[in-house]
């Protein structure tokens, strides 16, 4: 279609070209078109989301269009367009985070609501993707941290409250932002002592792993290797989604043979002509627990 077209000749003219609009097949798709303008050609005019907006047929305040294009568009990365209009951008965030603090009242009114765990988790399952993306509006519109830090504290609890390989995708999706780093450094111990007494899914701690972060890759193989040692069937299921340790991809499956009888020796070899300190860790956690069943494999090792 004629996306880029569009945003050449509002460069030129200051005007949206109806003619081009019409050739879009309904709402949604000028929308997309709209988004992809922003997004791709990193547009922090505000005046020209204003004009999309109205060529579209709507009719409000340039703060209230900020909001329609939002709640319209499915990448809340085009936030972006309205950074550089203070009085737009400042509507912006404030709507974000009043949307932020109800979601956070109504869940804490489900939660003396609902009695089972369960229920609750599902309940604050749905609002997750919304927080996400009300976030990522904060965080492109550059909020400041006294804006959502109270919000960005629920969502990190909800987030590992479900515990979901899509809840960790939204979460993990944050961390192209310098502030949602800053976040999860600053909870960082909290972080790693949650992840040490629960059973959080490996996508909660993949950005640290590969990363290379000591404690949490030493607590990851640590879980992966009492889990293996107990029920190597649940350690497989649980660990399918592969992890890049020390760059090598097949680190957990080969982690997790180590405990299977039928192919523990070329585990061994694996990890041996790795020879990473992770690698080395791992091939220690198995030894311990040979020479603990006070197995003959003890001493492959």
């Amino acid at each position: 279609m004629n996306t880029q077209k569009i945003y050449k000749e509002y460069l030129s003219t200051s005007e949206i070209n109806t003619d081009i609009l019409a050739s879009f097949p309904d709402e949604a798709s000028k929308i997309r078109a709209m988004a992809e303008i922003i997004i791709s050609g990193n547009v922090t005019d505000a005046v020209f989301a204003e004009k999309y907006m109205r060529a579209l047929g709507y009719d409000a305040q340039a703060s209230d269009l900020a909001v329609k294009f939002l709640s319209l568009t499915d990448d809340k990365r085009a936030a972006k367009v309205f950074s550089g209009d203070v009085a737009v951008r400042e509507a912006v965030i404030n709507h974000y985070c009043s949307v932020m603090a109800n979601f956070i009242v109504f869940s804490t009114a489900q939660r003396k609501n609902l009695k089972d765990t369960a229920s609750y988790n599902r309940h604050i399952d749905k609002a997750l993707p919304e927080m996400c993306e009300s976030l990522t509006v904060l965080f492109e519109l550059g909020a400041n941290e006294g804006e959502y830090l109270t919000s960005l504290d629920k969502y990190f609890e909800f987030t590992y409250y479900v515990n979901t390989p899509d809840s960790w995708k939204l979460f993990n999706s944050l961390y192209v932002y310098d502030d949602f780093r800053k976040y999860v450094e600053s909870i960082k111990d909290k972080f790693l002592g949650i992840y040490l007494r629960s059973a959080l899914l490996p996508e909660a701690v993949e950005v640290f792993i590969l990363e290379g972060d000591e404690k949490f890759t030493e607590a990851f193989i640590t879980a992966v290797s009492e889990l293996a040692s107990e029920n190597i069937s649940q350690a497989r299921k649980t660990y399918s989604k592969a992890v890049t340790v020390e760059n090598d991809e097949n680190f957990i499956e080969n982690m997790i043979d180590l405990y299977d009888g039928m192919k523990y020796k070329n585990a061994i070899a694996h990890f041996k002509a790795n020879s990473g300190k992770f690698h080395l860790s791992a091939l220690s956690h198995a030894k311990d627990y040979y020479e603990y069943e006070e197995s003959p494999r003890a001493k492959e090792f």
